[in-house]
C-alpha cells in the first residue's frame, strides 16, 4: 500500500552518536561563514575545519573541564589533540593530521583518527543530510538563515530549535514524524519492540524495507531522530506534538503529507496495534492462568483448566492459544500433547492442525 499522495522523504542513514548533536551543523556552517569569500581549497576542507573544531572545543572543555556534551568527542582527546597541534608547525600540520588518520599507531593518532571522524560525520550532517553547504563548501539558502539567528554556540536558541525542525522535515519527514507518532503509541500500547512497528508500518505503507538490511539500523538512526526529537523539545510530556510545531505540519506546505500520514497511522494502528494489544492482554493472562494450575506428574496442565481463569469463548481461545504458540514459540519451549487417563470427549484445541489437550511451558 505505497503512498502515491507525496514524496516520501527520509534519511536512509546516521552515525550515532555523531549525529546527535545539532549544534555541530552549526558549526559547519559558522566555519564556511567565517571564510567569506576567501573559502579554502576543496581538498583541505575537512582539515581545516578540522582544526577550526578542535580550537572551539578546546577553549570550551578548558572553561569547563568535566563537561560531558553528547556525540562530542571528550575532553581528554580534545586536550591531547590541541597539545599536538601547537606543538607543530601550521606548515606542516594538514600533512600530519592526514598521515596519522591513514595510519594510527600510538595514542594520540588513535586520539586524532577518532576526532577526524567526528568532525566528519559533523560535516556530512551539515552538507549531505541537511543542505546547509553546497558541494561548493558554500552556505546554501538555508545555510545563510542559519547563520542569520542569534546564536549560543553550544545551546540551540528557540529560533534555532524552530528552523532545524523546519529543514528535519524537509529531509527526513516520514521517519522523524513517525518516531514522534510511535513515542505517543508506544505508551498507549506498552509497545517492547517500537522500531519493529515503525519498521513494519513503514514497508507495509511506504514500500521502505531499506532498515531490513542491518538488524539494529533502525534503531540506531532513532536513536538519534529521538535526540533530536528531546533537542529541539518537539512533543510536550504527554507526547503530543507542539503547536509551535504542529501549525508548522498543517501549513500548506506540508498539509497533504501530514495527511497521507496520518491515514496511514491510523489504518496500522486498528489493524495492528490494537490486535497487539488484545494479545499481549490475552498473554498475561494465559500465563497467569497456567501458573496458578496444578500440573499432572510429567509437568503437563490441562488448557481446559488454563482456560477457566480467562473470561474468553472457545473460539477465542482457540484464535490465541494459535497465535501465543506462533509469537512465544522462541521465547519458551512449548510442548503439547493429548494424552489423557480417562475417557475424556471434550473437544481438542489444535496447534499446527495437530489435536491438542494439555501444554507445559518453560521458559527457553
Amino acid at each position: 500500500m505505497l503512498s502515491t499522495m507525496t514524496e516520501i522523504k527520509y534519511i536512509q542513514s546516521l552515525h550515532r552518536p555523531f549525529n546527535q548533536n545539532l549544534n555541530t551543523a552549526k558549526w559547519v556552517c559558522s566555519f564556511v561563514n567565517s571564510l567569506g569569500n576567501k573559502g579554502v581549497p576543496k581538498s583541505q576542507f575537512y582539515a581545516r575545519f578540522y582544526l577550526y573544531l578542535i580550537e572551539k572545543l578546546s577553549k570550551r572543555y578548558n572553561k569547563s573541564p568535566s563537561l560531558d556534551l553528547t556525540g562530542l568527542p571528550s575532553a581528554e582527546a580534545i586536550s591531547n589533540v590541541h597539545a599536538f597541534i601547537k606543538a607543530n608547525s601550521q606548515h606542516e600540520i594538514l600533512d600530519l593530521i592526514a598521515a596519522k588518520v591513514r595510519n594510527p599507531s600510538d595514542q594520540i593518532d588513535r586520539n586524532i583518527y577518532s576526532t577526524y571522524k567526528a568532525c566528519s560525520y559533523y560535516i556530512n550532517l551539515a552538507k549531505d543530510k541537511f543542505k546547509l553547504v553546497d558541494e561548493n563548501n558554500q552556505l546554501t539558502p538555508n545555510g545563510r538563515k542559519l547563520m542569520s539567528l542569534k546564536s549560543n554556540e553550544f545551546e540551540l536558541s528557540s529560533k534555532e530549535r524552530y528552523f532545524f525542525f523546519q529543514v528535519i522535515l524537509e529531509v527526513d519527514f516520514h521517519l522523524f514524524i513517525t518516531n514522534c507518532y510511535f513515542q505517543k503509541v508506544g505508551d498507549k500500547y506498552n509497545l517492547s519492540d517500537r522500531e519493529t512497528d515503525q519498521f513494519n508500518f513503514l514497508d507495509e505503507y511506504y514500500g521502505i524495507g531499506h532498515f531490513n538490511f542491518t538488524s539494529a539500523s533502525l534503531g540506531n538512526f532513532n536513536t538519534v531522530r529521538n535526540y533530536w526529537i528531546k533537542d529541539l523539545k518537539v512533543l510536550d510530556k504527554n507526547h503530543n506534538i507542539r503547536k509551535i510545531y504542529g501549525d508548522l505540519l498543517i501549513s500548506d506546505k506540508y498539509i497533504a503529507t501530514k495527511g497521507d500520514l496520518d491515514v496511514k497511522f491510523k489504518a496500522y494502528e486498528t489493524s495492528n496495534l490494537v490486535k497487539k494489544r488484545k494479545y499481549n492482554t490475552f498473554k498475561k493472562q494465559f500465563l497467569s492462568s497456567y501458573d496458578n494450575c496444578k500440573a499432572n506428574e510429567l509437568g503437563y496442565v490441562n488448557l481446559y483448566e488454563v482456560k477457566k481463569g480467562l473470561n474468553v469463548s472457545m473460539e477465542n481461545f482457540q484464535k490465541y492459544l494459535s497465535e501465543f504458540y506462533e509469537a512465544e514459540r522462541n521465547n519458551y519451549s512449548l510442548f503439547f500433547n493429548n494424552i489423557v487417563h480417562s475417557i475424556d470427549k471434550r473437544k481438542r484445541f489444535y496447534i499446527r492442525n495437530r489435536p491438542v489437550l494439555n501444554i507445559k511451558i518453560k521458559k527457553s
